[in-house]
């Protein structure tokens, strides 16, 4: 390590777990999230929609080794819960080309669940936290009758105390995807099937 380096634990070991999901609701009927997110639909027009949501996470984080120099290890188990309200938008350029841009501010708590293992005992803390959490995401894309295609960056940021301290954690992540794709006709035998359902419940 070099003087003009920062100083840093090290946990080789480390192992997260994580489980996410969210659900949402989108009050402009028509701007498509699908157009977007799985390019099952062509958006026509610019639109834009509020969309509040809720976001809903659980994830395990364990740092312990089994190297014989390791006195003590820890165990967090952690439920966190975040109220969305997010507003996205979709700039149709022409019929086939359209940029996006959404940004998704949010609110939560988190509940964490938290083993310290001893050389002579375990301890247990329980303890909650409010979690505040924002979502940006802006892309660029085409989408025709058959070709595909999209790039976009997404990123988020939340912030929250640690338990009993002035510390603030803050976490950050950013993606990038590009992608491109062909839709191929459905063979005749699906297409009926579905053209049937379609005439009895449309969708």
């Amino acid at each position: 390590m070099n003087n003009n380096s920062t100083p840093c634990i090290l946990f080789p070991d480390l192992k997260i777990t994580s489980f996410q999901g969210s659900t949402s609701y989108k009050f402009n009927p028509n701007f498509s999230l699908k157009a977007i997110s799985t390019q099952t639909e062509i958006q026509l027009k610019s639109a834009g929609s509020f969309i509040p949501g809720i976001h809903y996470s659980y994830y395990i984080i364990d740092n312990k080794s089994n190297s014989e120099l390791q006195q003590s290890s820890q165990r967090s188990n952690t439920f966190e819960v975040i109220l969305n309200a997010g507003y996205y938008y979709t700039f149709v350029l022409n019929k086939t080309w359209y940029a996006s841009i959404g940004l998704t501010p949010g609110f939560g708590i988190n509940y964490t669940n938290l083993l310290t293992r001893l050389p002579d005992e375990n301890n247990r803390t329980n303890y909650f936290n409010g979690v505040f959490r924002i979502n940006s995401k802006t892309g660029i894309g085409y989408n025709s009758e058959r070709f595909f295609g999209d790039a976009e960056i997404g990123a988020y940021r939340s912030f929250r105390n640690d338990y009993n301290s002035t510390i603030t954690i803050a976490t950050t992540s950013i993606t990038y995807q590009i992608f491109i794709g062909y839709r191929f006709k459905a063979p005749k035998f699906l297409k009926n099937t579905v053209d049937k359902i379609q005439d009895k419940i449309p969708i």
